[in-house]
């Protein structure tokens, strides 16, 4: 099939072709950055004991940035059962996730119980006692930031909150005297 429309010369091609490199690089290199994407992977329950508890969260963060960021700190509130605030934790962290990449951001976050005998209650009614994690990574990079927001669900077993009484209760002197 002939074409009917003008050919440009080869240097008016280049020209052209350059003109459209130039623009699309300057459109990428003015974009503004988006916000990391946050996947909760697990959230684990390290270790229970008469005084707290330990529930270790693994972030996947997705950069769709051409930059590289880095996860500066995360903060979480955690919540037993939609009634009992454990409270806030703020956890420093040098991950760094590379541009159009991601990285896994494990963040440790020890809590002290609160309402001991409202979280007996819930053991004793319930074969799990749920936990919500709502929190916000602070991620940001030379002249960027986010507070990007996340939540994760989990629970605590009821043999795990059975064994924060076991260990909270005192323990007996093992030679005690004769009483009769």
């Amino acid at each position: 099939m002939l074409s009917t429309s003008p050919r440009l010369p080869f240097s008016m091609r280049r020209v052209a072709v350059f003109a459209l490199a130039v623009s699309a690089l300057q459109a990428s290199a003015c974009s503004k950055p988006e916000a990391p994407k946050l996947d909760v992977d697990r959230a684990v329950v390290k270790s229970v004991g008469p005084t707290g508890v330990v529930i270790e969260l693994t972030i996947d963060a997705k950069n769709p940035n051409a930059i590289p960021l880095r996860a500066n700190k995360v903060k979480a509130d955690v919540k037993l059962a939609n009634q009992i605030d454990l409270g806030e934790v703020s956890v420093d962290t040098t991950v760094k996730i590379p541009a159009h990449g991601h990285a896994k951001i494990v963040v440790p976050m020890k809590l002290e119980w609160k309402e001991l005998t409202s979280i007996g209650v819930l053991a004793a009614t319930r074969p799990e006692v749920p936990f919500a994690v709502d929190g916000t990574a602070a991620i940001g990079g030379d002249s960027v930031s986010f507070d990007v927001p996340f939540r994760t669900e989990g629970a605590l077993t009821q043999a795990q909150v059975v064994s924060i009484g076991a260990g909270a209760l005192p323990t007996l002197p093992s030679a005690l005297p004769k009483l009769f």
